[in-house]
């Protein structure tokens, strides 16, 4: 088989494959991020392509539109906006990044390559993003490209690729803002400045920084154009410099440093294992590998460093590093020595890599008699588990058995591994996540009681778990936003109260007794309650009423009346109010 087809068809295998992995069992409901993209979604499908991404708040200034247009067009040719809807853009550009990583790999090694697309999907951080949404999956994508073409251009002497660098910054800004071009810039750049490669570093500095100047002036001047003064400067904050300062009083600026050994596991740990083996080699640059060692140590490292100086730090704000710790993990298991530290590094990267199989079977086992004595109402199949895993381990076996070369013997080790990891995620982690932040029962206690005119929400939004609540709700709620207590009694229109559980066991006697609680349970991973007025009845026709403040001493008609709450069967799970006369 010629060469480049069977690269090609290498690729397109790695891609289907990751895109199978990232979209097969998406989540029950619109969890998180998903939720805001979804009325995003549902927002554009009502009312058509925008440049800027709306709620029924208005116009949205911290994510740019791009994503939103791309899920709209998935959405419509489902004829609605689902989970998998949502998160396909990100799957699939997740699937191409980790095409892209195999080929820079593919530049030295084809066995590089696919070591690297396994400790990338060994990863933690990247895993969990490609299976929902992220922009910054998009950042990481055009990065590894960007990192592609100017390495491939020096390695394979084609200078004129370097002519697609412009369109992957300004491709990458349009998916993620200001950021999205600065890391590929400030990436591409370093190597450049490694390489020695003085005239290239200078252009690469030119063409980033005017692409920045003219990209950001055009996104605020459109803001302004379309919707004021006011949402141009709420982008600049939310986009720019609001990144400087928010939270820098509670992050340290040792952030990302220390928690990427938990948020980017097994990736980050490994490579900083494998920098410190082979760091004089790495510095020397003593041949042609560990040039390229050097190269994407720098990639990691300006993005780490460049990232921890503004104050608001999220892990998955670096996610373009992964990438580069995949490919510095890789090294590993290229470089067969067999002594000296990475000799030993990478036997005991193996005894762990046959023991995970073993380690998940045992957690499953203990799982499954702890959930016989304590019943834990979480929709994972315990018995499922044991049983791929015990699969798996047997796999392992008949491999180990099979193969007496160590390459395979080592890539079969680390796949099964891997393969592990990913059925634990797809059913032990992404069941327990659905289940600890699902509100879908707590929304269809709303939707079977009585519709009113008006959902208000007390001290909840606007912009919080109200996005969570309307984006799995199945009617159209326009919702109303109350922040004190006397905006709360003097609403006298017929609504649905929805509060924080703590915020309405805080008010005062006195005004609780005005509501009644119909429901309660979660919103996202906050307890929350469903309340309205009590209703009586007045003197004249028997309408219902509010009840005053203040009642007369005299006896009346209404005082005769009495309002219960009978408790309807557990299936459903709601009171609702009866207005009942005594005989």
């Amino acid at each position: 088989m010629n060469a480049k087809r069977a690269i090609r068809i290498e690729s397109c295998a790695i891609f289907f494959i990751g895109l199978l992995i990232f979209t097969i069992s998406p989540h029950a409901e619109f969890l998180s991020l998903e939720a805001r993209f979804a009325i995003f979604a549902k927002t554009m499908m009502q009312h058509g392509i925008s440049l800027f991404p709306a709620t029924y708040l208005g116009p949205y200034a911290d994510y740019p539109s791009t994503i939103v247009v791309l899920t709209d067009l998935v959405s419509s040719i489902f004829g609605r906006v689902t989970p998998l809807t949502v998160i396909f853009p990100t799957a699939a550009i997740s699937a191409a990044t980790l095409v892209v990583i195999y080929r820079i790999g593919l530049l030295h090694r084809r066995i590089w390559g696919l070591y690297a697309v396994l400790f990338a999907l060994f990863t933690q951080q990247f895993f969990i993003s490609a299976r929902s949404v992220s922009p910054d999956q998009f950042v990481s994508f055009f990065t590894a490209l960007s990192f592609y073409i100017v390495y491939s251009a020096t390695l394979l002497q084609t200078n004129k690729r370097l002519l697609w660098l412009p369109i992957l910054f300004i491709a990458s800004f349009l998916f993620r803002g200001p950021i999205g071009i600065v890391i590929p810039v400030a990436v591409s750049f370093i190597y450049a400045v490694l390489a020695n490669e003085k005239k290239k570093a200078f252009l690469i500095a030119i063409v980033g920084v005017l692409l920045f100047i003219i990209c950001g002036a055009l996104l605020l001047w459109l803001a302004n154009h379309e919707y004021g003064y006011a949402f141009a400067r709420q982008i600049f904050l939310s986009q720019a410099f609001g990144r400087m300062n928010n939270g820098a009083k509670n992050v340290p600026f040792y952030y990302y440093w220390i928690h990427s050994f938990g948020s980017y596991a097994v990736g980050y740990p490994l490579a900083l294992l494998v920098i410190a083996t082979c760091v004089r080699s790495i510095f020397k640059r003593v041949d042609i590998d560990h040039r390229f060692l050097l190269y994407l140590i720098a990639w990691v490292f300006i993005i780490l460093l460049g990232m921890s100086i503004p104050g608001a730090k999220k892990s998955h704000y670096v996610l373009p590093i992964v990438p580069a710790l995949s490919l510095i993990s890789a090294y590993l298991f290229v470089d067969l020595q067999k002594q000296g530290a990475l000799f030993w590094l990478r036997k005991g990267v193996v005894l762990f890599c046959s023991a995970f199989p073993w380690l998940i079977f045992a957690i499953a086992l203990s799982a499954l008699f702890t959930h016989r004595i304590v019943h834990f109402p979480i929709q994972s199949d315990l018995f499922a588990l044991l049983f791929v895993m015990l699969a798996l381990i047997l796999i392992r076996q008949l491999i180990k058995t099979e193969f007496e070369i160590h390459p395979r013997n080592y890539f079969f080790t680390v796949f099964v591994a891997v393969l592990a990891f990913v059925v634990m995620h797809l059913m032990v982690i992404a069941p327990l996540s659905n289940y600890l932040e699902r509100s879908r029962p707590f929304i269809t206690s709303f939707e079977q009681l009585p519709k009113k005119p008006h959902t208000v929400f007390f001290k909840i939004g606007p912009d919080g778990e109200d996005i969570k609540f309307i984006a799995n709700a199945d009617r159209n709620i326009t919702p109303v936003f109350i922040q004190t207590e006397q905006a709360l009694i003097q609403y006298k229109a017929p609504a649905c109260f929805i509060a924080i559980k703590k915020d309405y066991e805080a008010l005062p006697i006195q005004t609780k007794r005005l509501f009644s609680v119909l429901a309660q349970g979660k919103i996202g991973h906050k307890l929350c309650v469903l309340f309205s007025r009590r209703l009586r009845y007045s003197r004249e026709g028997g309408t219902p009423s509010f009840p005053r403040r203040r009642e007369s001493s005299t006896p009346s008609f209404s005082r005769k009346l009495r309002i219960q709450y009978p408790v309807i069967p557990a299936k459903a799970g709601i009171q609702y109010p009866v207005i009942l006369a005594k005989a």
